[in-house]
Parts: C-alpha cells; sequence; structure tokens
C-alpha cells in the first residue's frame, strides 16, 4: 500500500497501489469516500429507526391491521417508504461516479431535503411526547445528513474529478 510521487507536471501525480492517480483527483476520491460513507451512515440509521420504532408496544399490532402512525399501508405508501431508503443508497453511488460540479449539486439538494424531512419527522415524535431510541437515531441521520450538505457547500471549485 504505497505511495509515491512520480512527478510534478502539469500537477503531482501519486501512485497508490500500482494506479497512477493525479493528486486534485485524489483529493476528490477522499471527499466522494467521506461523502458515500455518511450516504451509508444515513441509510443505517434510518433502518435502525425503523426497526426501533417497530418495537415500541402496539406499533406492530397497527401495521397487522394495515396501519402505520393512522395512515393506511397501501401500494403507494410502501413505494414511498422503499424510496425513502433508496434515494441514499443511489446517492452513495452516484457520490462515486458523478462529475464533481453535478455531484456537488445532487449531494448537497438531496441531501438538504432528506434532512428537513427527517428534522419535520422527529419534530412531530417529539411534539407527541415521545423521544425514545427512534428519535435519538434520527438525530444522528440529520447530522449525517447535515454533514453531506456542509461536504457539498464547501468543496473547492478548481478541483477536476473523474
Amino acid at each position: 500500500m504505497g505511495t509515491k510521487q512520480i512527478g510534478t507536471r502539469p500537477g503531482p501525480i501519486v501512485e497508490i497501489e500500482g494506479t497512477r492517480i493525479p493528486a486534485p483527483a485524489r483529493e476528490s476520491l477522499g471527499w466522494r469516500v467521506r461523502v458515500t460513507t455518511l450516504w451509508i451512515a444515513l441509510t443505517v440509521g434510518m433502518v435502525a429507526a425503523t426497526v426501533l420504532a417497530l418495537v415500541e408496544p402496539g406499533i406492530l399490532e397497527d401495521v397487522m391491521a394495515g396501519e402505520v402512525e393512522g395512515e393506511k399501508i397501501t401500494d403507494a405508501f410502501t413505494l414511498m417508504f422503499a424510496a425513502f431508503f433508496l434515494v441514499p443508497l443511489v446517492m452513495a453511488f452516484l457520490t462515486l461516479v458523478l462529475p464533481n460540479t453535478a455531484n456537488r449539486w445532487a449531494n448537497g439538494i438531496i441531501a438538504a431535503v432528506l434532512t428537513v424531512m427527517n428534522a419535520m419527522d422527529i419534530a412531530g415524535h417529539v411534539s407527541d411526547g415521545s423521544f425514545g431510541g427512534e428519535a435519538l437515531m434520527m438525530v444522528g441521520v440529520i447530522v449525517a445528513g447535515l454533514a453531506i450538505v456542509w461536504y457539498a457547500w464547501r468543496g473547492r471549485v478548481g478541483v477536476r474529478g473523474p
């Protein structure tokens, strides 16, 4: 796992395990890996919050009766629920492959929207008087979303990615 600098024109090139990577692309790759990791952490946090919500007394009976938080479980409901988990996973992949400008815009906008939605969800639960494990996991999800927005917003303009 050795790294060595190969040259300095037009920019430094680093060799990592036999692959030559220009320094600006290496910086972009580091940013991409950090943001991808945050997307995965956000998704895992949402799954954990869902599991914690399901173990609260009475929730499974409501689900078996076809309702979640007063809403009927329909095909549209399950599609929306699936999309809520699928979007961050797709973003984890897209973060690795999109060009930098599109990458930063997509990450910033989608993370901001999901963070606002999650904040509204937690606010609703807190207003109902419940702040348990689900709410604590959602705080972690919100922090991950805010970190993604921060990385997208503070991105260096001059860095070019693959």
